[in-house]
């Protein structure tokens, strides 16, 4: 076996980075070796502890300073695992109506209405939106 974590779908670490052992998952993104202690992140524990130290954070400096992809990052706005701080001068736009949202692809009108998904990943608008997670 590598050196590397293994991970399962939605990047989920399921064993310990330094002596191999089994982790559990202690919160969203975090996980504890259950023999040596060791504390291992996925992509989303890596950009929530990244914010929970530094506060709210451009989309850029989140990607440059934690190793998360942009695409990722994207998917996590999707998900409306991340939102763009309400302070921020950069919103994002449902891709139904245009109207400005913090997080997610389609904005709660047109949820409401029943407008299906409509399946198109979040583009990134600026690389200085302000985000934090949920």
């Amino acid at each position: 076996m590598s050196g590397n974590i293994r991970l399962l779908s939605r990047n989920r670490v399921i064993c310990c980075s330094k002596c191999k052992g089994n982790v559990k998952q202690i919160r969203s993104g975090e996980y504890e070796c259950v023999n040596c202690g060791n504390i291992e992140y996925d992509d989303f524990g890596k950009v929530r502890k990244y914010l929970e130290e530094n506060g709210p954070q451009t989309k850029e400096k989140i990607i440059l300073e934690t190793g998360v992809s942009r695409e990722v990052v994207n998917e996590f706005l999707a998900e409306q695992r991340l939102e763009v701080a309400p302070h921020s001068e950069k919103t994002l736009k449902c891709t139904v109506c245009g109207k400005p949202i913090q997080s997610g692809l389609i904005c709660s009108a047109c949820l409401k209405a029943s407008v299906p998904k409509s399946g198109y990943v979040v583009s990134t608008r600026s690389d200085d939106e302000k985000m934090r997670f949920l």
